[in-house]
């Protein structure tokens, strides 16, 4: 795993530092500055995606990972980097939090994994804003944009073990590829991940999480 790591990353770590190198120059016009941000957004995208596929691929999570979370802050966490990440996204999310203090014994990066994805997948999809509530034992993110085909729903709710990405990958969209992996992560967290809400009025996901601390 640690071979396939450096594998993966040694690639991205060198066209890193070319962008780097490029924006150093101070040579680019404007329009050449706003296209390489994009390489270096979609290279971001890349890196994380890289690490969720290697995080999954693990025989098993490692118990000494697991510790005990607010929920609140890893939640918090993951939107101000995809802020941070995207200016498309500020300040397009909002949070709902009934219960301050769900506290999780779980594997904070694979939570972060998870939530990356799902919101990712809610923005993309919509211009409007995408709403996150907590209540009791549950997560919500809920977009209002015009909601899943019926594939994606389909293949979501097909798959019941990890080995289903080898089956049906050469099919999957990129949209059907970030919620594979919200699904794939609830699975390795012993949580259930529901389709609550999938129309024209907008989509929501339900996370029900089964290891209250």
């Amino acid at each position: 795993m640690k071979l396939a790591s450096h594998e993966l990353h040694t690639p991205l770590a060198v066209m890193s530092g070319a962008l780097n190198v490029l924006e150093q120059r101070q040579s680019l016009s404007a329009p050449d500055q706003k296209t390489l941000a994009r390489i270096r957004r979609a290279m971001q995208t890349m890196r994380d995606d890289t690490d969720v596929l290697l995080e999954l691929a693990r025989s098993e999570a490692s118990e000494g990972d697991a510790r005990t979370i607010v929920l609140q802050e890893i939640v918090q966490n993951t939107i101000d980097d995809l802020e941070h990440g995207n200016s498309a996204y500020a300040g397009r999310i909002t949070v709902c939090n009934n219960s301050l203090q769900i506290r999780v014994k779980t594997h904070p990066a694979l939570v972060r994994m998870l939530l990356r994805n799902l919101l990712q997948n809610a923005l993309r999809h919509t211009n409007a804003g995408v709403e996150v509530r907590m209540i009791e034992n549950r997560i919500s993110v809920q977009d209002f944009g015009p909601g899943l085909p019926s594939k994606i729903t389909e293949h979501l709710s097909a798959i019941r073990a990890p080995s289903a990405i080898t089956s049906t990958a050469g099919e999957l969209s990129n949209t059907t590829f970030g919620l594979l992996i919200v699904r794939l992560v609830c699975e390795r967290l012993g949580w259930e991940l529901e389709i609550a809400q999938s129309d024209n009025r907008g989509t929501e996901f339900l996370i029900h999480l089964h290891n209250r601390a």
